[in-house]
Parts: structure tokens; C-alpha cells; sequence
């Protein structure tokens, strides 16, 4: 597995599905720590669980409803936060 972004965190907006999802799957791949959004919990609670279940070597963090309005606590996506 590479680790070309070790040490490194990206922020993927819409990281719960697509592109998005993809984007964060191979970042985490590379070794980044990902922070993913959304505004679905359900599809977020999902890209979750295809993070925790590609056993990644780095953590996903999940930021649900994001939005001018208000925010929440990141949790995490695997035990390796």
C-alpha cells in the first residue's frame, strides 16, 4: 500500500458518495488521514463503513451536516484515529 500522502489530511466535500467517495477511498489508500462531508447521514454512516471495511492504514473522519447554518463533531470511521 503507498503511502505518498503519510502525514498528510484531505478534506473531500461530498466524500459520502461519487466521485467524492472514490476521491477519499484513494486518498485514504495513499496513506492521508480523510476528513469526508455531507449533508446525508445515511450515505455518510455508509462511506463510513466502506472506509472501516477496506481496512485503510489511515483513519476517515466523518463532519455531517456542514453548512453556514451549524456544524458537528467529526467521528471517526475506524479504530486507527
Amino acid at each position: 500500500m503507498s503511502q505518498k500522502l503519510a502525514g498528510k489530511i484531505a478534506l473531500v466535500t461530498g466524500g459520502n458518495r461519487g466521485i467524492g467517495l472514490a476521491t477519499a477511498l484513494a486518498f485514504a489508500k495513499a496513506g492521508a488521514r480523510v476528513v469526508i462531508t455531507g449533508r446525508d447521514q445515511t450515505s455518510l454512516d455508509t462511506a463510513a463503513a466502506q472506509h472501516s471495511s477496506a481496512r485503510m492504514s489511515s483513519p476517515c473522519e466523518v463532519m455531517p451536516g456542514m453548512s453556514p447554518m451549524g456544524s458537528s463533531s467529526p467521528r471517526c470511521c475506524n479504530s486507527r484515529a
